[in-house]
């Protein structure tokens, strides 16, 4: 759990605790003496649902910019993630340009510069995708080599997306 929250042990065991002391989780002992298993109590299920409702509030904020400048917005959260990766301060996420399908700017279209190799398709700024089902890492020499040649690229974020007419 640690590893996946990018946190040491000792903090994820911290932040269980304190959940399991507010009544929002309940621990259960496991198998092995060594694990536990987390479950979310009826409050820690109405908290939940409360949070699952964030998203719709900034996808309804995000859906009043123009296509182009939600591309820039998703460019830019791009490069602050894989920042904070690189910098090992988050762990690392599921994303285009950690993977081994994604080839930055292999198209000479402004709109649609990127290419997935796992649907064969090319695609722009705006269909980048931060959590990716079919994500499959790449070596870290060619993350680097992908994220030097994404950061070079130059793209068309301010007209809208798409296959050309």
């Amino acid at each position: 759990m640690a590893k996946m929250l990018g946190v040491s042990a000792p903090t994820a065991s911290d932040a269980m605790n304190a959940l399991v002391a507010k009544g929002l989780v309940i621990k259960h002992a496991g198998s092995d003496r060594r694990s536990i298993s987390l479950v979310l109590s009826p409050e820690g299920e109405t908290a939940a649902d409360r949070t699952r409702e964030w998203p719709e509030f900034l996808s309804d904020a995000v859906g009043t910019l123009d296509p182009g400048e939600q591309a820039a917005l998703l460019r830019a959260l791009v490069k602050v993630i894989r920042s904070l990766q690189v910098t090992g301060d988050i762990p690392l996420q599921r994303m285009c340009v950690t993977c081994r399908y994604f080839r930055p700017c292999a198209h000479g279209d402004g709109l649609n510069p990127h290419h997935c190799a796992y649907v064969d398709a090319p695609f722009g700024d705006r269909h980048l995708r931060l959590n990716c089902a079919e994500h499959a890492d790449a070596t870290a020499e060619d993350q680097a080599a992908a994220w030097q040649v994404f950061t070079a690229c130059r793209t068309a974020p301010t007209q809208t997306e798409g296959p050309a007419a």
